[in-house]
């Protein structure tokens, strides 16, 4: 199934994808603060932060509040795909 990005009303950006290991579909949301700060995901019961290429270790991301939520986790995500690969060949 196609990778999907949606912006809510609430100025989260949702991608849901299938997961190159398990198969199954992944559903994850994302958010910044309005004044910009540090990108962070919701796990479930709380925000966390998230970090380079969508995964939890690394440098952590960083968008200015001029910056697009949505353009930055198209640009993550990619990174991460493109980890994916070079690591399951």
């Amino acid at each position: 199934m196609k990778t999907r990005f949606d912006i809510t009303k609430n100025s989260t950006v949702i991608v849901e994808y299938d997961d190159v290991i398990t198969g199954e579909r992944r559903c994850r949301e994302f958010m910044v603060p309005l004044r910009g700060g540090y990108v962070r995901e919701w796990t479930g019961n709380d925000w966390r932060q998230v970090c380079d290429g969508l995964s939890t270790r690394g440098d952590t991301l960083y968008l200015n509040e001029d910056g697009s939520l949505l353009s930055l986790i198209r640009r993550e995500y990619r990174a991460m795909r493109r980890a994916e690969k070079a690591i399951l060949g």
